[in-house]
């Protein structure tokens, strides 16, 4: 989980502040938050929640709080933001490659349903209906909001849930909304997907 894996958050966030902002070195900082952090994910029973919070949110979470040592917070927010829009092109691509083949299979909600489903520890889905053209969940217990709200990095959830969002929409070429969220300070997030037939 620390910095040296070759192909990391980090490496990768590096890169792009390299090439956005080379005068700012944030390594050291990182280093230190994610040392204190690795405790929130070794909390957890199962291999697949840590390895979303090692993955996905810790790191942002480190980035963030060593930023915070050298920018104003709306430019650590920003930071984060421009280099997750940046890099999660392949992740839609992905994303969207399994939408298409679950098309052409004849499963698409299958596979909405098994990329949510799989969010069982630290999270709470309430399924409202689940059929072949229409999937529809209300979640309200957000693993990544509990986590940064514990963290005291609150400012973060409306980044990670957008990015979120584009990720689920890019599972198919049909609608998919979520008016209400948690990152936005509502009870629950509203997950709707339809299918564009």
């Amino acid at each position: 989980m620390i910095i040296e894996v070759e192909e990391s958050y980090y490496k990768h966030f590096y890169s792009f502040l390299q090439e956005v902002e080379p005068e700012l070195r944030i390594e050291e900082d990182v280093d230190t938050y994610i040392y204190d952090l690795i405790e929130i994910a070794d909390r957890y029973e199962k291999k697949a929640t840590r390895n979303f919070l090692k993955i996905n949110v810790l790191p942002a979470v480190a980035i963030y709080k060593a930023l915070l040592e050298h920018r104003e917070e709306k430019d650590a927010l920003r930071l984060i933001g421009d280099y997750i829009s940046r890099t999660e092109s392949k992740n839609v691509k992905t994303y969207r490659g399994k939408g298409l083949i679950s098309r052409l299979l004849g499963c698409y909600n299958g596979v909405l349903y098994r990329e949510m489903n799989r969010r069982k520890e630290g999270w709470k889905i309430t399924w409202l209906y689940h059929t072949r053209k229409e999937t529809a969940c209300n979640v309200q217990e957000c693993l990544i909001a509990s986590v940064l709200n514990e963290l005291e990095c609150a400012r973060l959830i409306p980044v990670l849930c957008e990015h979120e969002h584009r990720l689920m929409k890019s599972l198919h070429n049909g609608h998919f909304s979520c008016n209400h969220t948690i990152g936005n300070g509502d009870d629950f997030c509203d997950f709707v997907f339809e299918e564009k037939l």
